[in-house]
């Protein structure tokens, strides 16, 4: 339409980004690339494209932005810390209430670590999304446990606790180690980067981003063409 222009998509880390779709030759999954000697550190290497190689600047070091894999490293290192938190948790819950020693964990489900970090976190990725809210239920009879334990252990009832203990191991805690290897999986998979090969008047470019979004059609007045403009002046 009249004043309206067609637009590529895309986003690098919580950011969404846009290309005149006129200007993309192809979009592609990130191959292992050669190395420039003397490159500016935002350019990744050479990608060989049929017939020809593309210089492949990293949008993520452009921007001044955390590398896509150190991300993805502390959010997996992240997850299996939590995991192992919740082991050690019912394990210390069984030790208590078989020696009636306190307990002094938390009970409450949105105030440990991996409470904190779960109703903290954020992503625009429906399908991860959906993977990260499987955990809410399972977590939430975890801790409910604390005080139903160690009120039973207190009236002399060691067993039926034990036996609570025993069926939440089988269960909920079986069920959120399983979520979070599943997890992990997940972000492997939806991590793998792709490129957005630009035509450009001496030599096409390559730009890496995190995901591929649609093509969008908007109005001419609505597109800001700064972050444009800083590529162009990478050279």
């Amino acid at each position: 339409t009249l004043g309206s222009r067609q637009l590529v998509t895309f986003r690098v880390q919580s950011q969404c980004y846009a290309v005149p779709i006129e200007t993309v030759v192809e979009m592609t999954l990130l191959r292992d690339l050669d190395p420039i000697a003397g490159a500016p550190p935002w350019i990744r290497g050479m990608m060989q494209l049929r017939d020809s190689v593309v210089p492949i600047l990293d949008l993520r070091s452009r921007l001044g932005l955390t590398d896509l894999q150190e991300e993805i490293s502390a959010l997996e290192t992240e997850l299996q810390q939590r995991k192992q938190d919740h082991v050690l948790w019912l394990q210390t819950l069984e030790e208590c209430c078989a020696t009636g020693a306190r307990f002094e964990l938390q009970k409450d489900p949105t105030q440990c670590a991996f409470g904190l970090w779960f109703y903290a976190f954020k992503t625009e990725d429906p399908i991860l999304a959906n993977q990260i809210a499987k955990f809410e239920e399972p977590h939430n009879r975890i801790h409910a446990l604390a005080d139903h334990c160690l009120g039973m252990a207190s009236r002399g009832d060691q067993n039926a606790a034990q036996k609570q203990i025993d069926s939440s191991r089988e269960g909920d805690l079986s069920e959120m180690i399983r979520l979070f290897d599943a997890t992990v999986r997940e972000i492997d998979q939806r991590s793998r980067q792709m490129v957005v090969i630009l035509r450009g008047n001496e030599e096409n470019l390559g730009l890496v981003v995190d995901k591929l979004e649609s093509v969008a059609t908007v109005d001419s007045d609505h597109v800001d063409p700064r972050p444009l403009r800083e590529l162009e002046s990478s050279g």
